[in-house]
């Protein structure tokens, strides 16, 4: 899977699990469909941020 299509799995993985959230009658199961939600959003927040500036290599900056 390329970059691009790991921040497009990652994104819907967050939307849902939003949505699973919403929609839970349980309030400890949604819960943790918005943790679950947060950590897909660093996950693409890092991808993100990578692709912006991505490291140095080979003596650069």
């Amino acid at each position: 899977m390329n970059e691009h299509n790991n921040m497009e799995y990652y994104q819907g993985r967050a939307l849902r699990e939003r949505e699973l959230a919403r929609t839970s009658a349980n309030a400890s199961i949604a819960r943790i469909h918005i943790e679950m939600a947060e950590h897909y959003e660093k996950i693409v927040a890092k991808s993100q941020i990578e692709i912006e500036s991505p490291p140095a290599r080979f003596g650069g900056r």
